[in-house]
């Protein structure tokens, strides 16, 4: 009976391992790569499907406004094809509210944090960065106030 080193077995089984995790893994994604390609299609075969109420892609000035939407059921539209649509709801719109706030939030708070630090201040005072960010804001307020009056539409 013939003997055998016990590191060259034990590099033999280690690459054999190897060779079939390998083999096991590229196998596994194949089929992944198959079903992605498959559901692909069927989202682009489902984006080109009509139906009676077919949600716009894009928004007239009608539409927008949720006070003058005389169709029965909410707004929905989508950004790209495969993506989840939006439905312009109250929920939308205070989603959208809370958003505008904590970016308003998140400008004062860099504001207090530059003006805290002398040198970061005076490069802020110089490249005219104070009068971006209190553009930014303002723009912001008008968003807030206008998103505002769409969430009070929904009430009335």
């Amino acid at each position: 009976m013939k003997t055998y080193n016990r590191n060259i077995v034990g590099k033999a089984c280690l690459q054999l391992t190897i060779f079939i995790a390998l083999t096991l893994s590229s196998i596994a994604y194949a089929q992944t790569s198959k079903e992605n390609k498959q559901y692909q299609e069927r989202s682009i075969d489902t984006s080109r499907t009509v139906t009676q109420k077919s949600t716009p892609t894009k928004l007239t000035l009608e539409q927008e406004s949720p006070a003058q939407n005389n169709t029965e059921y909410p707004i929905t539209y989508s950004k790209k094809s495969g993506e989840a649509q939006i439905v312009l709801d109250k929920s939308y719109y205070e989603k959208e509210l809370i958003r505008i706030d904590q970016h308003i939030k998140a400008i004062d708070t860099k504001i207090a944090y530059v003006n805290n630090i002398e040198e970061e201040k005076s490069k802020a005072q110089a490249s005219g960065w104070f009068e971006n960010m209190e553009a930014n804001r303002s723009k912001l307020i008008e968003d807030r106030k206008a998103t505002m009056e769409k969430i009070k539409s929904f009430n009335d």
